[in-house]
């Protein structure tokens, strides 16, 4: 087409610039001029026959194409190429008869339809093989045009903020496949995916996509934007540069306390520094320590117009000990974290507190060794370990008693405070106790948690005989109740009685460590002396202070008060108060309340039974079998129950010394579960199996859970006495032995299907259930099918079928067996194999989801579902947004046809494609047809002017049409023309060089509109 186009253009220049020139004009005759304006009309007709042609070829193309890139013919029969001749030739409406599919018949057929291909387009010779000459013109009318995407936004630079909106824009030539667009994050230490799907399928043509930023999404400068048809595959495009994901602070909002992970916490508007750090400090640090787990807290930063003006790092009384050196590699992330918070301290780190040794930590340990003159290695090797913990090493835990210290006197019913200094005792647990000078016996006043204000308000009770005192402080380990450190006052204080009987309240019960269930009726009791008023209040209150429920108000002081506990009673910790006017006593120590009672059940009877004649000696490879018989008793629960999991097993000498002769191999319990009802008794069997042992050798019961109401129990059996010998019956030596019954070999199991693993076994106690694949080589061929081991005596696994290969290339999804092994076995002779071969099989789908996509437009559902069952038919009704409408549909399904029907049987996802509707413009000086006006036409393409010729008497009358596009009619002028249109009385003739210039401007602007029109 472009050696006719160039060919055409050459004409159209020569007609314009050679019959456009005014003196041109006045040169030529009458006669000459009537001759160019023969030979102009000529023109124009035969480049209006050639536009049709392009046109018609040009929505051949559009609707399909190839590339004919080799040299074919009848030698090639059976190929690719032959079926693509076929469609081009039944596109030029050829036939290729009687051959079909990909046949090339030497004669006739095929043969014949490409010398008529040929013919008609002058190729020379007429040879019907498709060599270069005839490949060029199949190309020219059929070839593809290149197809290009072109990412247009975010190209680089910008910035994007989280939860807001954004349009990712790109333009696409002649891509007709939908297409994915995808961000990427490209930063080094980026944690998981690296790759959000922003649309999955989309029309190439859409050229957009709206992406609102998640809130938690990753802060970064290293983002870019993909679209293309797939991974790898062109046609593609990413961004030219990165553009950022970050926080955009408000102009306004000026201060910001920051975690440096890129956690914002809060912000505000300050006029200066000194209020942005007081904001920082008071406001802001308590929704930091709200919102953060209490190891990472602390590593915050204040800032203040995009300037970090305050770092907070480490909390007071904060201390590490590094014991190991550290470096670029080491795989150590709790120090190094711990290393990353001294050097943000520091002010030499900014990163994140990830516990990765990366380069910017190296840096920062460099900064840190040229601050205190260490050679700047980067690494922490001895010399700068023992900096940091000169620095920040953990102290020693202290606890101090400050008073009473020695010298005080105190009376009985006073109130005073005892007081002490600590160091390092955080999460630990302090006792308070009074220590005699005479007895040397110590009295607990309390047992709590450290409490941060250090110190302990004590009202000395009637019940503490005067005498000389020490206060004795300890701390415990809150995990392994170790005393980690004590005090005693330096010297005695005194206790006196007091002057007169103080007027006291002591409450008895409930006065610490007891359990109250909501609905229970307690009896509350205290003792008074010297009490005016013969009214008290009651009331718990709880352990942390902030919330108090009444119990009774201005009840007579009787010492004791019958509580049933409401069913809005706040559960947890609490302290009972008595008080009298200013006179009051609580619990030494704290209670629990809880919605329910937590049962006990109670171990009545046990014993042993079946006392059997056994060997001195057990065979290495032979198991033998002991019972015990007991009874339990429920105690206030409603259901409670006993599984082999739950009693404990020994070995025994036949002396009695429990030291293990044999290896358990299974513990059995009948009945299974054993349902107690409460005040009745249930009896128990147990039995065990033990592997050979020397000696005699026992078997007792020793520890027993059970569950009651869902809480858990535990108790010591303390019938060591109850014993059981073991029986190994002379002849009754089994040897172990485990045989898979299913799946066993021709089996078909799917993912996602429930199937039970069945075997047979004598004498195994615990099993492992193993996949194998017989495909694979190597410790890659088995999965480990049970996360717990599983009793033999079972004798089935019921197994949710999953397949740990089902990704893995070169793997044979039909030769699947299961493997049932020993757990206890000293070798791997006690095990079993599927007879034969099973297979697993992908799941098949019941349901199917329907997604549907569209840009400019909407598409509804009906029905509206989220799956859909296999074979529903579901209408889809594509409505286009104002300024566009609907095209076609693509993806799941294909054509024009809205609303479009479909059935579901598989998942799909269907895109309704909608375009912009084109908005033309025109406009007619002369206000349309009026051919006694010489008007103007004027659109996007360019404009025209209505003329008249007198030697035919008729117009070339310029309108719009309907579409907007600039069209032209002849109509007749009986009267002839007058400058440019029709006469309405009187026939004139153009008499002038204007009316001549008139008629070859229009004729030129007409073959410069066809021109045009071509190019297109």
């Amino acid at each position: 087409m472009k050696i006719r186009f160039f060919v055409i253009t050459a004409v159209l220049a020569t007609a314009i610039f050679g019959f456009g020139m005014p003196r041109a004009i006045e040169a030529v005759t009458e006669d000459g001029l009537k001759t160019q304006i023969a030979e102009l009309q000529a023109q124009i007709q035969e480049l209006t026959q050639q536009l049709t042609i392009m046109q018609t070829q040009q929505s051949v193309v559009a609707d399909w194409c190839h590339n004919f890139d080799t040299n074919f013919g009848y030698a090639n029969s059976g190929s690719k190429e032959v079926s693509y001749l076929h469609t081009a030739l039944e596109k030029e409406s050829i036939s290729f008869a009687p051959d079909t599919g990909n046949k090339f018949s030497r004669e006739g057929g095929t043969n014949s339809a490409v010398i008529a291909f040929q013919q008609k387009y002058e190729i020379s010779p007429l040879s019907g093989f498709v060599g270069p000459l005839t490949r060029a013109k199949l190309n020219v009318l059929y070839g593809c045009r290149p197809t290009s995407i072109k990412v247009l936004s975010p190209n680089g630079g910008e910035k994007w903020e989280p939860g807001k909106p954004y349009d990712i824009k790109w333009s696409a030539q002649n891509v007709a496949e939908n297409v994915v667009v995808s961000i990427y994050n490209n930063a080094a230490d980026v944690a998981g995916s690296r790759v959000t799907i922003v649309a999955e399928s989309v029309s190439a043509s859409a050229g957009t996509a709206s992406f609102t930023v998640p809130l938690d999404f990753v802060l970064g400068g290293s983002y870019d934007v993909r679209v293309g048809v797939g991974a790898n595959t062109a046609p593609q495009d990413r961004s030219d540069r990165y553009f950022s994901v970050a926080i955009v602070d408000p102009v306004l909002k000026n201060c910001r306390l920051d975690h440096l992970n890129g956690l914002g916490v809060t912000e505000t508007s300050v006029s200066n520094k000194e209020a942005c750090s007081t904001f920082c400090d008071h406001y802001g640090l308590a929704n930091l320590n709200d919102v953060m787990p209490p190891e990472e807290r602390f590593f915050s930063k204040c800032i203040f117009n995009g300037r970090a003006i305050k770092h907070y790092t480490i909390p007071n009384g904060w201390c590490y000990t590094f014991a190991e050196n550290l470096a670029v590699g080491f795989q150590k992330p709790n120090q190094i974290k711990k290393l990353q918070q001294v050097l943000a301290n520091e002010e030499f780190y900014d990163g994140l507190i990830n516990g990765i040794f990366n380069n910017n930590v190296y840096k920062a340990v460099k900064d840190f060794q040229k601050k205190y003159n260490i050679n700047p290695t980067g690494n922490v090797w001895p010399v700068t370990r023992a900096k940091l913990n000169a620095l920040y090493r953990c102290a020693a835990p202290l606890i101090t008693v400050t008073s009473p210290n020695g010298g005080e006197t105190w009376k009985v019913g006073e109130t005073h405070s005892i007081t002490w200094n600590s160091i390092n005792v955080n999460g630990t647990i302090l006792t308070i106790q009074l220590k005699n000078s005479v007895t040397n016996v110590a009295t607990m006043i309390t047992y709590q948690t450290v409490p941060s204000s250090e110190f302990y308000s004590w009202i000395i009770p009637s019940n503490i005989a005067p005498g000389q005192y020490k206060m004795q402080l300890s701390a415990y380990s809150d995990s392994t109740n170790t005393e980690l450190i004590q005090d005693l006052s330096d010297n005695y204080f005194t206790i006196v009685a007091a002057d007169t009987i103080q007027p006291s309240i002591t409450v008895t019960s409930p006065n610490g460590g007891e359990t109250l269930a909501v609905g229970q009726i307690y009896n509350l009791t205290w003792t008074s002396t010297a009490i005016d008023n013969s009214l008290v209040n009651l009331y718990v209150i709880s352990s942390d202070g902030t919330t108090q429920s009444n119990i009774a108000t201005g009840i007579a002081n009787t010492g004791n008060y019958s509580w049933t506990i409401p069913q809005n009673q706040l559960e947890g910790a609490h302290r009972f108060y008595v008080s009298s006017g200013t006179i009051s006593d609580h619990s030494n120590n704290v209670f629990s309340i809880w919605k329910t009672t937590q049962p006990a059940a109670i171990l009545t009877f046990l014993t042993a039974t079946n006392t059997y004649s056994y060997n001195n000696t057990i065979p290495a490879d032979s198991y033998a079998t002991g019972v015990i018989t007991f009874k339990i008793k429920a105690n206030g629960a409603t259901l409670s129950h006993i599984t082999a999991n739950d009693v404990a097993v020994q070995f025994c000498s036949v002396g009695g010394n429990c030291t293990l002769t044999g290896v358990s191999r299974s513990v059995t319990i009948t009945p299974d579960q054993a349902n107690i009802s409460d005040g009745t008794e249930s009896t128990v069997t147990v039995s065990a199996t033990s592997k050979g042992g020397s000696g005699y050798v026992y078997f007792k019961i020793s520890e027993i859970d059970w569950t009651a109401n869902g809480t858990t129990t535990h108790q010591t059996s303390g019938l060591d006495n109850f014993k059981t010998p073991v029986v190994n019956a002379v002849g009754g030596v089994t040897t172990p032995s485990i045989t898979i019954t299913s799946p066993n070999g021709g089996e078909t199991w799917k993912v996602g299907e429930t199937k039970r693993i069945t075997w047979a076994s004598t004498g195994v106690g615990l099993i492992k259930i193993y996949l194998y694949n017989d495909s694979l080589i190597g410790s890659g061929s088995t999965h480990l099918i049970t996360s717990t081991n599983v009793f033999a005596s079972q004798g089935y696994y019921d197994w949710t079928v999953v397949n740990p290969y089902s990704q893995t290339s070169n793997v044979d999804q039909s030769k699947y067996k299961i493997r049932v092994d020993d757990v206890d076995a000293d070798n791997v002779t006690i095990r079993d194999y599927s007879n034969n071969y099973f297979t697993i099989a992908a799941p098949v789908s019941d349901t199917y989801t329907l997604t549907t996509l569209a840009a400019n437009g909407t598409v509804a559902k009906s029905p509206n579902q989220t799956t859909y069952d296999t074979g529903t038919e579901v209408t889809l009704t594509a409505t286009a947004n104002a300024g566009y409408h609907f095209v076609n549909w693509t993806g799941g399904a294909s054509g024009t046809v809205n609303p479009l029907t479909i059935t579901m049987n598989a998942n799909k996802s269907v895109t309704a494609n909608f375009v912009a509707d084109v908005v033309a413009t025109c406009t007619d000086t002369d206000g349309g047809k009026d051919y006694f006006v010489r008007g103007t036409v004027t659109n996007a393409t360019g404009s025209s002017t209505d003329l008249c010729y007198q030697a035919v008497k008729k117009i070339a009358e310029y309108f719009c049409d309907s579409n907007g596009f600039r069209v032209y009619e002849w109509h007749a002028c009986p009267n002839g023309c007058s400058n440019g249109a029709c006469i309405g009385t009187t026939s004139l003739a153009p008499d002038s060089i204007n009316s001549r210039q008139s008629l070859l401007d229009s004729m030129a602007a007409s073959l410069l509109t066809l021109n045009y029109e071509m190019q297109l």
